[in-house]
């Protein structure tokens, strides 16, 4: 018989549910305090004997493995208690709450207590411990702790961006390059199919953008300035463009209930940008106050603007730039040469996610960790890869390797020796023949890995195996896959390149009709600038800014982005311009990502849901930000799995404590989500975490859901991931 007692909450159950509030994203606001982690003492009843675990103190990471320290107890009936020492490891895994990980894999590596019992304590806290799965904040776990620099990523590209410093509220619509141009409607309008924004041209070439779902903007020329509209396109140029689809009940609910708060004015200064571009919107001059000792900060703009003694800086893509002017020119500067003094700027609002910039901090010391955590899911081997080409394939050389990749597909596809690998939607496939068949890969040939990041299909090197059997495959992905890398210490967002400019994917033979459909947009691939990402050390990923003092209306996406989904400051992985902050101040749609959803959502056909798996992961793509949370940029949005990218997959509980089929898509809501299938009911409370290779069991200890994040990466303890 075994009874819990104290304050046994490894997992409080609001970990388990979806937010109250349809808008809640996973990116806590600024100053937010992530969720309460476990609470200690942690004690549990078996056999009369009690057993206690006192807060662990943390003191080495190598890879995802933890090693830490904890004093224990034991009381065996009516005898006193006995204390001693546990010194063990664990497999740190994501949580489902922001800036909380999971501790799992417990490993008892020594065991003291001062009465001599010290193995038979061992053998007894071993088979507790088995199975279960601590909450603790990431932020505590690395405080203290030196992190190395072997998860750095070697070869990214730190080539200085446009940077365009301007003192008014101002939005960037990025486009891919050139313009290129697509019919729209009967009139002689045209749509610029390289951007996910709605960017149109009229016959007599004036220039118009539209924002917040309404306000129209038009220039004489693409480099501005825009104004408010006198006039609007004419109707079959609106009908053309489309309707967004209507925004669920719940989200209406949450619209009702928390109205968007308009701070009025002009609509803001529209900036289309056909390079790779920072933005840094200023409202009117500069008004600087101290952020810390020896610096100042620019107080009135949503971005990180600091000074020091004659000198600008700011971030862009996770990357310091630094001047002597905010006109420029701007030279990038590595972590490891920004003036020591950041490392104190306050820990609260954006300089929280400022801070994971600046080597040594508590930060970023968690980013580096973060950088390391598997995202699994696991797929039936009859899933079918959903690659298409743009005509023949057509291959290109793979540089320092004899590898080459398709530049005409709608997701990264490799060729070696005659045989392709497709990585869609997190999963890699096996084939000959660009038509199939296609099959789920148990194993993927190393040299994949040795992709540089100069090539544009880096990111899916990211993406590995993590078990299998006879009816499915799992996968794993760190936050390479989602274009956040290690470099100095501290997290950047991709890699740097710019593949579209210098490389841009090939157009099929009937682009040029292909363009005039009101649904296409032009192939492209991922870009580091033009989404104004900022790093959020609860996510540890990127995603452009959850607030804006000072802008009312973004930029419109056209309705073929949204894809059913909905979202407030969505994004889509990894895309440039993946961002239309859209209608009401919220806005919806997954955003832009033009690689086929390559790792956006998971449809039902191919969810593994069977006995003791994991039913997938919950729509593993579109990391948007949003009513979804981390889920497609958009995030609510309905689909298998939750179509809001790691987005939750729940189903029900299933009381027989199996895996429970695939889970029902429940709009996606709130942090990374589950991974797929039903929650298990059986455990003290607790639901046993879906580990890709099945379901553990009841042990005692409340429980955590086991993600099976251990198990063999390819380099790093115990899936601790490639880097």
């Amino acid at each position: 018989m075994m009874t819990l007692t104290g304050s046994l909450l490894f997992v409080s159950a609001s970990l388990f549910s979806a937010p109250t509030l349809a808008m809640q994203a996973p990116q806590a606001p600024a100053g937010q305090t992530a969720a309460v982690a476990s609470e200690w003492p942690q004690a549990v009843t078996e056999n009369g004997a009690t057993f206690t675990v006192n807060e662990p103190s943390y003191t080495a990471i190598s890879g995802n493995s933890v090693t830490m320290r904890a004093v224990v107890t034991v009381k065996r009936g009516t005898a006193a208690p006995t204390s001693g020492t546990l010194e063990m490891t664990a497999v740190i895994a994501t949580s489902d709450t922001p800036g909380v990980v999971e501790l799992n894999e417990f490993v008892i590596t020594r065991c003291d207590f001062a009465d001599g019992s010290g193995e038979t304590a061992k053998a007894e806290f071993t088979k507790l411990l088995d199975g279960i799965g601590f909450d603790a904040t990431l932020s505590t776990i690395v405080e203290g702790i030196a992190i190395d620099a072997s998860r750095d990523v070697t070869g990214l590209s730190n080539a200085v961006p446009t940077i365009k410093v301007v003192e008014t509220a101002a939005v960037l619509i990025s486009v891919n390059g050139k313009p290129q141009f697509g019919g729209c409607g009967s009139s002689g309008w045209q749509r610029v199919v390289n951007t996910p924004c709605i960017l149109l041209k009229s016959p007599d070439n004036a220039w118009y953008a539209r924002l917040g779902g309404s306000q129209w903007v038009s220039a004489a020329s693409i480099n501005g300035p825009f104004a408010a509209a006198t006039d609007m396109p004419p109707q079959d140029v609106i009908s053309a463009i489309g309707k967004a689809p209507n925004l669920p009940e719940s989200v209406q609910s949450a619209t009702a209930a928390n109205p968007v708060t308009r701070r009025g004015g002009p609509s803001p200064q529209v900036i289309v940008a056909t390079v790779p571009t920072v933005l840094i919107s200023i409202s009117g001059k500069p008004q600087m106050a101290a952020a810390c000792a020896d610096v100042e900060s620019v107080t009135n703009t949503a971005d990180t603007v600091l000074r020091t003694a004659g000198k600008w800086w700011i971030l862009g893509a996770g990357r310091w730039f630094s001047a002597s002017s905010l006109n420029g020119p701007w030279t990038f500067a590595a972590a490891s040469q920004v003036p020591a003094a950041f490392a104190n700027l306050p820990a609260t609002g954006r300089m929280v996610g400022t801070r994971a910039s600046v080597p040594g901090t508590t930060e970023a010391k968690a980013a580096a960790v973060s950088s390391n955590l598997v995202r699994t899911l696991t797929v039936e081997r009859s899933a079918p890869c959903n690659v298409k080409f743009r005509g023949n394939a057509n291959f290109l050389p793979i540089d320092g390797t004899p590898m080459t990749y398709a530049s005409n597909s709608s997701q990264p596809v490799v060729n070696i020796n005659g045989t392709m690998y497709c990585c869609d939607n997190g999963a890699w496939f096996m084939g000959t023949n660009q038509g199939g068949p296609w099959s789920v890969c148990d194993s993927v040939p190393e040299q994949i890995y040795s992709i540089p990041p100069s090539c544009p299909i880096y990111a899916c090197t990211y993406v590995e195996v993590y078990g299998s059997t006879s009816d499915s495959v799992t996968f794993g992905a760190t936050s390479g896959y989602m274009g956040t890398y290690m470099q100095g210490g501290t997290p950047v967002y991709g890699t740097g390149y710019d593949y579209n400019g210098t490389n841009p994917p090939t157009v099929g033979p009937d682009a040029a009709a292909a363009a005039n459909v009101e649904s296409y947009l032009a192939p492209a691939y991922p870009a580091t600038y033009g989404n104004q990402a900022e790093y959020s050390p609860a996510d540890g990923t990127y995603a452009p800014p959850s607030s804006n003092d000072y802008v009312d209306d973004y930029p419109d996406v056209y309705p073929s982005v949204y894809n059913d989904g909905y979202g407030g400051y969505g994004w889509s992985p990894y895309w440039g311009a993946a961002y239309g902050y859209g209608y009401g101040g919220y806005g919806y749609g997954y955003g832009y990502n033009d690689w086929g959803r390559w790792n956006r959502n998971w449809g039902m056909d191919r969810r593994f849901g069977g006995v003791g798996r994991v039913g997938g992961l919950g729509g593993v793509g579109g990391i948007g930000r949003g009513v979804g949370g981390v889920g497609g940029v958009g995030g609510v949005g309905r689909g298998a799995g939750g179509a809001g990218g790691w987005g939750r997959a729940d189903g029900g509980r299933n009381a027989t404590g199996m895996a429970g089929g695939e889970g029902r898509g429940e709009t996606g809501m709130g942090g990374y989500g589950r991974e797929g299938g039903n929650r298990e009911a059986s455990g003290m409370g607790g639901y046993p975490r879906q580990g890709g290779a099945g379901n553990r069991g009841s042990s005692g200890f409340h429980q955590a859901q086991n993600r099976g994040a251990g198990g063999g990466g390819r380099r790093g303890g115990g899936g601790g991931g490639r880097r």
